[in-house]
């Protein structure tokens, strides 16, 4: 959960990056990359992709299934 929530905060931080907002995740280097790297569209999906599994982890789905889950999300949320 914890892993899945810093994922959302780093995300969500690229997402705001380009507007000077503060990084709340304090993975300064990484967000910039991804701010550059990934459209607005792809890190709100991947955002999305994290909400999502969160939910699956509350509802204490098999970790094997959530993790190939989680793989697949995160490539589908950046068009891959």
């Amino acid at each position: 959960v914890s892993t899945l929530t810093l994922l959302k905060t780093v995300f969500r931080d690229a997402m705001v990056y380009s507007n000077g907002s503060d990084v709340l995740s304090g993975q300064r280097e990484t967000v910039a990359k991804l701010a550059t790297n990934f459209s607005r569209k792809k890190l709100m999906n991947l955002i999305l992709a994290c909400e999502n599994l969160l939910d699956l982890t509350l509802k204490n789905g098999n970790n094997a299934i959530l993790i190939t889950k989680t793989c697949y999300d995160f490539r589908r949320a950046i068009g891959r």
